[in-house]
């Protein structure tokens, strides 16, 4: 690429349940660090990135990620600040954010982009409706 700003596509999923191995579905999303913590190291490190969703719809966080007790803390995060600091990118990028659709993305899009990061909500969940279904998840993971 001939600019001096690095570009990657975070590819997320838009999916809101989960089928459990019993069948069920369940309210689900992407997990607040799973997006936050690499998102911000990307950021911190000069990239511009853009996020995208196999529809261009804002995914949706698993409200287990950023739960609260009584006294507003969330116990998964080491400490309040970098929780606060999560729930704001998360505003920041995905609630106030643009989100692209891979649908909409020209052929060969990849190649505008000095990388292609898969969050970790795709992969190992399998029953997810938008990656199973979803051929532009199979285009990206092939050509990037």
């Amino acid at each position: 690429m001939s600019t001096s700003t690095r570009k990657v596509l975070f590819v997320m999923s838009e999916a809101a349940q989960i089928v459990g191995k019993d069948g069920k579905s369940r309210e689900a999303g992407y997990w607040l660090e799973e997006f936050a913590i690499p998102y911000q190291m990307m950021k911190a490190s000069g990239w511009h990135v853009d996020i995208a969703t196999p529809l261009g719809e804002k995914p949706t966080a698993d409200p287990a990620s950023f739960a609260v007790d009584n006294d507003g803390k969330c116990h998964l995060w080491p400490d309040d600040k970098t929780f606060r600091t999560a729930l704001a990118t998360k505003e920041s990028a995905i609630d106030n954010g643009q989100v692209l659709s891979l649908r909409n993305l020209p052929d060969r899009f990849f190649t505008a982009y000095d990388g292609v990061f898969f969050s970790r909500w795709l992969l190992p969940h399998g029953r997810s409706h938008s990656v199973q279904t979803d051929s532009e998840y199979t285009f990206a993971i092939s050509c990037g």
